[in-house]
């Protein structure tokens, strides 16, 4: 089925949505005829400048996605009622805040993407709940901080991703309870503000891959307790306003393949995988 036959100009992320979940639907019948066949259907409401909308989606649907910029507000209320949901999708609105509680102990939910909003505080406790969770992307927004501590539940956590882009509003971050999170392959803090950061938490790491510190205002940085992450790949530390840095912890590294720092940065030793 392509996406074509099914275009609907006036309910585009609807549309999208459909097709997304039900690719393998064998059939010839037009957009409405399908949507009946698809079983009970879950109205999302949803607020934009010009009131509320309602989005209505099949109860199986794996993925939810919303995406317009004349977003201001959702009710995810009925989300808990999409039993196989395993990605919802809420980045480029203009979202200003957002109650993640109907969320909480969700049992498929594995991604959520809340990617460039305007979003000003920032609640994950509802996440602690939900044991699927591999991925969460909630840079580009306006908060200056985030509590991490929900995370340390959330065993399957694999990907982190809080890039400052064009907001550059994150001025600290704690990443203690990243310390339970053994899956963690990708911590993205680039373009942000911060100017201080602590990786001791992720020191017993087992399957850390890529870590981007990029574009931020960090002078002083201890990278030592990654030296024991042996799964470690790439380091971009590009950016920054150091001075110099001590890799001297890396020398025995056996997996480390990259580490990005600017060419004004005095590095000791200057090792084959420093790239400038």
């Amino acid at each position: 089925m392509r996406e074509k036959w099914f275009w609907n100009n006036q309910k585009n992320t609807f549309t999208r949505l459909l097709i997304t979940c039900h690719t393998k639907l064998k059939c010839t019948e037009n957009y409405y005829s399908i949507g009946e066949k698809m079983g009970e259907k879950i109205k999302i409401v949803y607020y934009t400048q010009d009131g509320e909308k309602q989005l209505e989606v099949d109860r199986k649907t794996e993925e939810l996605i919303l995406r317009e910029k004349s977003v201001v507000d959702i009710d995810l209320t009925n989300v808990n009622k999409l039993i196989k949901v395993r990605k919802i999708d809420l980045s480029f609105n203009s979202l200003k805040e957002i109650d993640l509680s109907p969320l909480a102990n969700h049992p498929t939910l594995g991604y959520l993407s809340l990617w460039y909003n305007n979003i000003e505080a920032l609640d994950l406790s509802p996440l602690a709940s939900c044991q699927k969770l591999e991925g969460l992307v909630i840079g580009n927004n306006l908060f200056p901080s985030v509590d991490l501590s929900p995370l340390s539940d959330c065993k399957l956590l694999k990907d982190l991703r809080i890039e400052g882009i064009t907001k550059k509003n994150l001025k600290d971050i704690e990443l203690f309870p990243l310390s339970s999170c053994k899956k963690l392959q990708i911590l993205r803090l680039n373009d942000n503000s911060l100017k201080q950061i602590d990786f001791s938490p992720l020191s017993d790491g087992d399957s850390i891959r890529h870590i981007n510190l990029s574009f931020n205002k960090i002078k002083r940085l201890d990278l030592s307790p990654l030296s024991s992450c042996f799964t470690l790949e790439d380091i971009i530390l590009n950016d920054n306003p150091f001075l110099s840095l001590d890799l001297s912890s890396f020398k025995n590294h056996p997996n480390l393949k990259k580490i990005r720092v600017d060419e004004t940065v005095s590095v000791e030793p200057l090792l084959p995988f420093v790239i400038h």
